[in-house]
């Protein structure tokens, strides 16, 4: 790894520490241990339930493969992709089906597209849910407002890829500069754009994806409920979607210690005091981002076995 791709790396931890630092560690120390366990596993409970959906909403657009065939791929995708700047790495949930199952990259690449677009139309919608109820003020709602601004470009550049065959051979050309992108020829568009996503399917996939946000809400209710604090779970589930808007638009690996600080901001507005949001803030990714990156390395081990990973190229 160079000196490039450590820094990212680097920002995020330097973040990480300052929160913790500038938070008293000792009254952090002290919110976490008088958590209530009960809840905490309760919250564990449906982490492991949102899992599952993050498979489903990507089983119900691509066919032909079964929902425990699907979910070693799909957990190490996710945790490359959260792992990597603005989480570039989607693609590889498609290199790791054709190792797997033989599936063409080109077949299987519309249904990931699908996919991203309904993850980030459902967090837009609850990232606004969340600056309307709070009524954001200041710098906060200005980056707010950007990553969104940029993710809904995102979508309109995503769905002119998807429809219009003259501007998608223009992505893919430009594409074509960047290194391990040599698979991309006119066969491969061909293809591509020969693959016919069902708009039934598509939105059961939206209809998945947004229970799944909404349950990270939940997730993150039952947490603050076990450190005594009641939040409606819908307005946590816009807190955060637009964190991780925001984190994810600052190009930091999984969005890793800006998301966090955002996060702890908004909780601040809610009435929550310092040292209590980040002990929430900490637990709730821990149950979920970190419980996800677990599962990721051990669907890793379990690849690892079953197909030559030295075959997976994504730079």
């Amino acid at each position: 790894m160079n000196k490039i791709k450590i820094v990212p790396f680097a920002i995020s931890i330097i973040i990480i520490a300052a929160i913790i630092y500038f938070s008293n560690p000792y009254q952090i120390y002290s919110s976490i241990s008088r958590i209530n366990k009960t809840y905490i596993v309760l919250a564990l409970v449906f982490s492991c339930v949102n899992v599952f959906l993050r498979v489903v909403k990507w089983k119900v657009i691509l066919e032909n493969v079964g929902v425990f065939e699907l979910f070693p791929i799909q957990m190490l995708g996710m945790t490359l992709s959260n792992f990597t700047p603005g989480k570039i790495a989607e693609p590889a949930k498609s290199i790791l089906l054709r190792l797997r199952k033989g599936i063409a990259v080109s077949a299987s690449l519309p249904t990931i597209i699908w996919e991203r677009i309904n993850d980030i139309i459902s967090t837009i919608i609850l990232a606004f849910v969340a600056i309307q109820a709070l009524s954001i003020e200041s710098n906060l709602l200005f980056l707010g407002a950007v990553s969104m601004v940029i993710f809904l470009a995102l979508i309109v550049v995503l769905l002119f890829v998807m429809h219009s065959r003259s501007f998608g051979i223009r992505i893919f050309s430009f594409i074509k500069r960047f290194p391990g992108t040599k698979g991309i020829s006119e066969s491969f568009m061909e293809s591509f754009y020969s693959i016919k996503t069902k708009k039934m399917a598509v939105l059961k996939s939206f209809v998945v994806t947004f229970a799944a946000w909404v349950l990270e809400g939940l997730i993150f209710h039952i947490v603050l409920l076990s450190m005594g604090v009641q939040i409606n779970f819908i307005l946590l589930a816009g807190i955060i979607s637009l964190s991780l808007l925001i984190g994810i638009a600052s190009s930091l690996p999984g969005g890793i210690g800006s998301s966090e600080f955002v996060m702890i901001f908004l909780l601040g507005i809610t009435g929550v005091e310092g040292a209590l949001a980040v002990s929430a803030v900490f637990v709730y990714r821990i149950l979920t981002f970190w419980f996800g990156a677990l599962i990721g390395g051990l669907s890793f081990v379990y690849l690892s076995r079953k197909i030559n990973m030295k075959e997976f190229n994504l730079r």
